[in-house]
């Protein structure tokens, strides 16, 4: 999530998560508000996400028990020699079931995947 914010905005960003993740983001504001370092912010967020565990702050963060139904991963663009192609067999392998989940994620460059056991 650190990344993402840096690399767009935390108003982007909360375009995308839900009402935890933007604590979680609120955090990195904070952060950034109060001149802390990278590793004091991103351990601020950490305090966060374990302050609202159970509740899930992303698909990303999820409990051992959850992470055994279902993988997530994010694939960079910049990891894809076609997206067009890439996107197009993403979405046909979520429509016949092969994959849980397919999202385009333009402002965080990547396509999130989620894969059931």
């Amino acid at each position: 999530m650190y990344n993402n914010i840096v690399n767009t905005s935390s108003e982007t960003q909360k375009s995308i998560y839900g009402d935890a993740g933007d604590q979680v983001i609120d955090a990195y504001i904070a952060g950034k508000n109060a001149a802390k370092t990278k590793t004091q912010i991103i351990q601020d967020m950490v305090t966060k996400i374990e302050t609202l565990w159970p509740t899930r702050v992303s698909n990303h963060c999820v409990s051992p028990a959850d992470y055994a139904l279902v993988n997530v991963i994010d694939i960079g663009y910049s990891s894809v020699s076609d997206i067009k192609i890439f996107r197009v067999q993403a979405i046909w392998a979520r429509d016949n079931g092969i994959i849980k989940t397919f999202l385009d994620e333009p402002s965080n460059s990547c396509f999130h995947i989620e894969v059931q056991n």
